[in-house]
């Protein structure tokens, strides 16, 4: 089998440099995110009935304030999914960890509220000893924790 032959015209640098200037395609548009969130539900403005008993069956360490406060809608579809663990462990790791480079995330207070919820939820499914689990800090040489005040914590 030939090899297929390709063929070439001679141009100048200045035509080529026409050429490529006049093809250049512009940027595609950014898309803006507010338009990939779902669209506003009242429902979505107040905690549901079931938030409010999957939220007061919750054991005092699990339990979330900030979420609930400052994102009912999340709130809401948490308390939907938990007695499902795929689903609840799929949704909390898609609000933990995201793969949208522009994502601001949430405030530090309601991102632990997640992880530590997180962390309940795999424990309930058998994912986790219960009780204090393996801290992967605690594997690096000369690591120390600090309390609020600066001061040295055991790891």
């Amino acid at each position: 089998m030939k090899p297929e032959v390709l063929q070439f015209e001679p141009v100048s640098v200045e035509d080529a440099r026409k050429a490529l200037d006049s093809a250049v395609v512009a940027p595609a548009p950014t898309r803006d995110p507010s338009l990939l969130r779902a669209p506003s539900d009242p429902s979505s403005l107040v905690l549901s009935d079931r938030a409010l008993r999957w939220l007061s069956e919750l054991p005092a360490e699990a339990r979330p304030f900030a979420l609930p406060r400052d994102f009912v809608r999340i709130a809401n579809r948490l308390a939907d999914a938990w007695q499902d663990p795929d689903a609840c462990l799929k949704y909390l790791d898609s609000l933990l960890f995201s793969d949208r480079p522009r994502k601001r995330g949430f405030p530090d207070q309601v991102g632990l509220e997640i992880a530590r919820l997180r962390d309940y939820r795999m424990a309930r499914a058998g994912l986790l000893p219960a009780g204090p689990h393996s801290d992967v800090w605690s594997e690096v040489e000369g690591f120390q924790r600090l309390d609020r005040r600066g001061a040295t914590k055991p790891v």
